[in-house]
C-alpha cells in the first residue's frame, strides 16, 4: 500500500480435505496337524498338532531363558500350501470384515486476513485473523445388542453378518477463530525484541472420532466415540529477547505462555440407563460410558535460552570452530481433566526441563560434530495412587559424526547415535 512505510494488507483462503480410510480382513486358523484334527484324533488317540515345528531355534531373553517365537513366514507359507493342516475361525473372519473397516473424513475451508507495516524506522507490527470451518464425517460398524448364538444361527458366516453388519454413520462440525499479533522493535542493528500473541488449534485425532463401541463385561464399561467433540485450542504470549553478533552468531533469550483450554481426556460421562430405550437394547444398564471429552485446561509457562557462534575469528583451523547451546525449562500446571489442580511433576509427557550442547568443526574437506542432549525426569503414567506413579528417568546422550568430501559431489560420512549407549 506504502513503498515509504512498508504497509500492506494480505487476504487469502484455502480448501483442504482428509480422509482415513481402514478395511478389515484379519483371519485366524487353528493347527490340526497332519490329520487334519485338533487336539487328539478319536480314531488313532494321537493329537500331532504340534506347533513347535514351526518354533524358531536359539531365542532367548536377556536371563538366558528360552523363548518361545514362531516363525511367522514358515506358518504363512504351510497355510497356503498344507490348507487341510489348519480349520479357519469363519465368524472371525466375517466379524473383522466389520470391526475393523472404519473411515473419517475432516473437511477445513479457511479464510484469513491480515495487514501490518514498518511505520517507524525501528518499529514493525502485523497482525491478522484466520477463520477455519471444520466439518467432519465418520463411519463405521458396531456389533448388535445382543449378540446371536450359534443355536440361533448355526453358519458362522451368517451369524457374523448379522452381528456386525451394523453401520453407523456421524457428523459434526464447528468453527474458530484465530487472531494474532507480532510487534518487533530494533534497538540497533544487533539488539532485537520481538512479543508475539497467538492462537492456535489442537484437533481431536481420528481415532477419537470413529463411531466405534467397546464393550467391558469384566469391568462393566462401554466405551464410545465422541464425533462431536471439540478441539483444544490454546493462547500463546511469548516475548524475546535476539542479540546478533559477528561474524556470525546469536544469543537469544525468551519467555513464554501458553494457555490450553478444552483439554481432551478420557474420562467417565455417566452410565447407561435401564430399560429397552438405553440405547443399547436394554443390555448393559449400569455400565460406566466411558469417552474422550473436553474437560481440562492447562497453563504452560516456560523460558528459552540458546546460543549460536561461528569462531571465525581465530586464527589458523580454528576458525573452522562453532559452537551452539541451548536451554529450556517448563513449568506446566492446571487439571488437565482431573479432580483437583496438578503441577509439573504429575502432569505426564510434560518434559520440564532439556537442553543441548554442540560443536562443530570444519577444516577443508573434513566436517565433524559433537552433540550432547539432556533430557530430565518426567512423568510418564500418572495415577490417582502415588505407588503407581511412573516416571522416566533423565538422560544424557551424545551424537558423533565425521565426515569428508571425496569430490565436489561426493561425501563419506560415520554417525555415531548414542556414543556412551546411554
Amino acid at each position: 500500500l506504502d513503498a515509504k512505510t512498508k504497509s500492506f494488507v494480505k487476504a487469502g483462503a484455502r480448501l483442504r480435505s482428509e480422509s482415513s480410510d481402514i478395511v478389515g480382513g484379519d483371519r485366524r486358523f487353528t493347527y490340526a496337524g497332519p490329520d487334519g484334527v485338533a487336539g487328539i484324533n478319536p480314531a488313532t488317540r494321537i493329537n500331532d498338532a504340534d506347533l513347535t515345528v514351526f518354533k524358531l531355534p536359539g531365542m532367548q531373553t536377556r536371563s538366558g531363558q528360552p523363548t518361545p517365537f514362531v516363525n511367522v513366514a514358515s506358518i504363512t507359507a504351510d497355510v497356503k500350501e498344507n490348507p487341510n493342516r489348519w480349520i479357519e475361525d469363519l465368524y472371525y473372519r466375517r466379524q473383522q470384515d466389520f470391526t475393523q473397516t472404519s473411515g473419517v473424513k475432516e473437511q477445513v475451508n479457511s479464510g484469513y486476513v491480515m495487514g501490518g507495516g514498518t511505520w517507524n524506522r525501528r518499529l514493525r507490527m502485523v497482525g491478522g485473523v484466520r477463520v477455519e470451518n471444520t466439518r467432519l464425517h465418520g463411519k463405521a460398524f458396531v456389533p448388535a445388542v445382543p449378540l446371536a448364538t450359534a443355536a440361533q444361527i448355526p453358519d458362522p458366516t451368517q451369524r457374523a453378518e448379522r452381528d456386525y453388519n451394523n453401520p453407523r454413520r456421524t457428523e459434526g462440525a464447528y468453527t474458530n477463530w484465530f487472531p494474532s499479533g507480532l510487534v518487533t522493535y530494533s534497538f540497533s542493528r544487533h539488539l532485537i525484541t520481538r512479543f508475539n500473541w497467538t492462537n492456535s488449534i489442537g484437533r481431536p485425532t481420528f481415532g477419537i472420532l470413529v463411531p466405534l463401541e467397546t464393550v467391558s463385561t469384566t469391568a462393566s464399561t462401554v466405551t464410545l466415540a465422541n464425533p462431536s467433540i471439540r478441539p483444544q485450542t490454546g493462547r500463546s504470549l511469548e516475548a524475546s529477547v535476539e542479540y546478533y553478533f559477528e561474524p556470525v552468531g546469536v544469543l537469544t533469550a525468551s519467555v513464554f505462555q501458553k494457555d490450553i483450554k478444552n483439554y481432551i481426556v478420557r474420562t467417565s460421562s455417566g452410565f447407561v440407563g435401564s430399560g429397552p430405550d438405553n440405547g443399547f437394547g436394554g443390555n448393559y444398564a449400569g455400565y460406566t460410558i466411558i469417552r474422550d471429552q473436553n474437560t481440562g485446561t492447562a497453563t504452560v509457562r516456560g523460558l528459552e535460552l540458546n546460543y549460536q557462534q561461528s569462531l571465525g575469528f581465530l586464527p589458523g583451523i580454528f576458525r573452522g570452530l562453532s559452537l551452539m547451546a541451548n536451554y529450556t525449562r517448563l513449568l506446566p500446571e492446571g487439571d488437565f481433566g482431573s479432580i483437583g489442580p496438578r503441577t509439573t511433576n504429575l502432569i505426564p509427557l510434560f518434559v520440564p526441563m532439556s537442553g543441548n550442547a554442540g560443536i562443530t568443526f570444519k577444516w577443508r574437506k573434513l566436517l565433524t560434530r559433537l552433540l550432547w542432549n539432556y533430557t530430565g525426569t518426567y512423568l510418564n503414567v500418572y495415577s490417582a495412587n502415588a505407588a503407581l506413579l511412573a516416571y522416566i528417568d533423565e538422560r544424557r546422550t551424545v551424537n558423533a559424526s565425521v565426515s569428508y568430501a571425496l569430490t565436489p559431489r561426493t561425501r563419506a560420512y560415520c554417525d555415531v547415535a548414542n556414543v556412551f549407549d546411554e
